[in-house]
């Protein structure tokens, strides 16, 4: 079947009901509205194009809050922290550009999402950590360290002595 541009704008309005006035690549691709969407972009060029001419909002007005979130989310994606050089290789989103429309760097995006680097170059493919207590993600020093900080260490070793306690008073309280 051959569609006509406005059948395709009348698509994208209809994708764009659904999702609040905002459609994006993938939400038109997930909804399953026809035509698909490389009918659109070979018709209008690009699919910013196509939401221009049907009178849509480009989703270029993110807070910094947003960008943020997305940054967590890549950055969970990966197995280790990317250096700056390799992310932007990686062509992921947001792009280091867009972070920088909104005043962040690539090393403050990290600090942002809780990942505390030491004082030492990225290099690449880094193995990262989960710190055993608290959950952060931190470059370990060396292939051994298993916290954070040593507040982290503290509390483990705080609650290690607490449950020793607790099972030599159950062992006197059995010998009386």
């Amino acid at each position: 079947m051959r569609y006509t541009n406005e059948d395709i704008i009348r698509s994208l309005r209809r994708c764009a009901e659904h999702h609040n006035g905002k459609v994006t690549f993938d939400s038109y691709k997930q909804s399953g509205l026809k035509p698909n969407i490389t009918t659109v972009v070979k018709r209008f060029g690009s699919f910013n194009n196509a939401l221009r001419q049907s009178g849509i909002d480009l989703n270029k007005n993110r807070t910094k809050e947003e960008i943020i979130n997305e940054f967590r989310r890549t950055m969970a994606s990966f197995s280790y922290i990317p250096s700056q050089i390799e992310y932007k290789k990686l062509n992921t989103n947001p792009t280091l550009q867009t972070m920088a429309k909104h005043d962040l760097t690539y090393m403050q995006a990290l600090k942002e999402i809780g990942i505390n680097l030491p004082n030492r170059s990225i290099t690449s493919k880094t193995r990262s950590r989960k710190c055993d207590v608290c959950g952060t993600v931190f470059l370990p020093h060396n292939g051994r360290q298993k916290y954070c900080s040593r507040d982290c260490a503290y509390e483990l070793v705080k609650e290690r002595q607490k449950m020793k306690h607790q099972v030599r008073s159950k062992l006197w309280w059995k010998q009386q």
